[in-house]
């Protein structure tokens, strides 16, 4: 449970009832003024947020060259309100058919690939969802011979 300290207390008028966050500062509703908390701890989890990846400067990667017969993690991790749901697909196809990993795991937030081969090149894409919206992410994947 990650939870973060604000020290500096701000008002704003608003209508509605929010518990919410901006950018990197919580707010907290009370008596139609919002205030930033003073001293007051607030969980990220109870603000409805749509997905967003939790490193930005990671995700600019888009091009992997890697080594046959060498694993791959592909990373997405992502935050915002739950559930997340993570899907990968390959080419923009959802069902990734790897002979050596009959059983790979495409609803993570990593793409984990073990034993390279060249046919295992492509275009790889997370897809990260939740009630409130969608993000995606496609890394450039070209397996070399050793």
């Amino acid at each position: 449970m990650r939870l973060r300290h604000i020290i500096n207390v701000y008002y704003f008028m608003f209508s509605q009832l929010l518990l919410c966050t901006v950018g990197d500062v919580f707010f907290h509703r009370r008596d139609s003024v919002l205030h930033t908390v003073d001293f007051h701890l607030i969980q990220l989890s109870s603000c409805a947020a749509s997905p967003r990846f939790v490193d930005s400067i990671r995700m600019q990667q888009t091009f992997i060259a890697w080594p046959a017969r060498h694993t791959v993690r592909l990373k997405c991790k992502a935050n915002g309100s739950s559930p997340l749901r993570f899907q990968w697909l390959k080419d923009g196809d959802p069902s990734i058919h790897r002979r050596l990993q009959p059983r790979l795991k495409t609803n993570m937030w990593y793409l984990k690939l073990k034993d390279l081969v060249p046919l295992d090149s492509g275009k790889y894409t997370c897809v990260v969802s939740n009630a409130y919206g969608s993000i995606n992410h496609t890394y450039t994947l070209r397996v070399v011979g050793k």
